[in-house]
């Protein structure tokens, strides 16, 4: 027997009146189908093909082409009809035909998708047994993914469990671990200030060396740079007259008294110039309550007197 797909859908204006449709592989390709269809009282029928499925898409419907084949496929295929998708049977008032309408309703607005449209055929007959076996089969295949899923849920749910008691004592542990740590942290910083406290009060009643303390700070003071002063300008040397060599002269004898009182008066004006950094109202004072030197008396060069050669030979006359 030809796996088959049985599936009711409402009929508009009647309550509680349903459409049967049994849906079964007619070609090769996917949507190729022969739905065969019943509301109780007439047969209908179609072959879709699934080159046409374009053709059974409102022109102006808010879906593309693909997404209506996947509905499609995902009804009179894989028996799950989408959650956003409503699917009436719509009977013409003769009889003639009945016309699926598939519908998305978005936040309460309804758009039409498309429809497929059966037409009443007299020759096709239909079996109710085969259609109720087909019915009951889906319906035991439904109940056993059910029994697996619950079964597997069971499964998820003692797994959750377990990780949760595990979660719950990580975090009692580590709370625990917490505890720990904070009371050792506690202690050792309790300890560390009674030992300061200790080291203060030793310090506190040490006896220091005054010795000690001067030479550290000495010794800290010694290490400072030293800047020297700029030295003083040195003193100008009393140059020394040379003695003249000269044929035919001799050197007079300097008053003594003079020479020193010439040789004072250099150093007089040598120290004046070495002292130019003191201030100029001192240095002034000084040289006007200085006397002035007395004359220097300079040397004076004669050449000597040559015998005359008349006394010798008045010399030789007294002879």
């Amino acid at each position: 027997m030809t796996d088959t797909s049985v599936f009711r859908f409402p009929i508009s204006g009647r309550e509680n009146g349903y459409f049967l449709l049994e849906a079964s592989s007619n070609g090769r390709e996917t949507l190729d189908l022969k739905l065969v269809g019943s509301e109780s009282t007439a047969v209908f029928m179609m072959k879709l093909r699934h080159k046409r499925v374009r053709d059974y898409k409102a022109e102006n419907g808010p879906c593309s082409h693909k997404e209506w084949e996947e509905i499609l496929t995902s009804t009179f295929v894989n028996q799950h009809q989408p959650s956003d998708i409503e699917i009436r049977a719509d009977v013409e008032a003769d009889g003639s035909s009945v016309t699926l309408s598939f519908r998305k309703n978005i936040q309460g607005i309804t758009q039409r998708l498309g429809s497929v449209k059966l037409g009443e055929d007299e020759k096709t007959e239909i079996s109710p047994f085969d259609w109720c076996v087909s019915a009951l089969g889906s319906r035991e295949r439904v109940e056993e993914n059910l029994a697996a899923a619950n079964v597997r849920v069971q499964t998820l749910e003692a797994s959750l469990s377990e990780l949760r008691g595990q979660i719950d004592d990580l975090i009692k542990t580590k709370e625990e671990d917490e505890t720990q740590l904070l009371e050792k942290f506690r202690d050792l910083l309790n300890e560390k200030k009674v030992k300061i406290r200790q080291q203060q009060r030793l310090l506190a009643s040490a006896n220091v060396d005054p010795e000690k303390l001067a030479n550290i700070s000495g010794g800290s003071q010694s290490t400072k740079k030293h800047v020297p002063k700029p030295s003083r300008a040195s003193k100008r040397k009393v140059k020394e007259e040379p003695e003249s060599s000269e044929d035919g002269f001799e050197q007079m004898d300097i008053d003594e008294d003079g020479d020193n009182g010439s040789v004072q008066h250099d150093n007089e004006e040598d120290r004046g110039d070495t002292t130019a950094d003191e201030t100029a109202s001192g240095t002034e004072s000084n040289d006007e309550s200085e006397a002035p030197p007395p004359q220097r008396n300079l040397p004076i060069m004669r050449r000597a007197p040559e015998p005359a050669e008349d006394d010798e030979t008045e010399s030789d006359d007294e002879l």
